[in-house]
């Protein structure tokens, strides 16, 4: 029962945090949320894993994004 409340407050807090554009707040509160999730231990590690690659792929996506790559046949002013 507690587990459950700790999860919908987290959950109100997550609205609450993107509405105000906090992000990196917001993404502590999902790790929080789906800790005190009552799902089942390997539903959560691979929710938690997923998570992870998702965040992984938008880091190399604002990378490539900062950085782009140049065409070494386009001439060079």
């Amino acid at each position: 029962m507690v587990n459950t409340a700790v999860c919908l407050g987290a959950l109100i807090v997550i609205q609450f945090s993107l509405r105000v554009r906090d992000h990196f707040f917001a993404a502590g509160c999902v790790a929080v949320a789906v800790v005190f999730s009552p799902i089942g231990l390997v539903v959560k590690m691979f929710f938690l894993i997923g998570l992870m690659m998702i965040a992984a792929f938008v880091v190399l996506v604002a990378a490539v994004r900062a950085h782009p790559v140049r065409n070494e046949l386009e001439q060079v002013s």
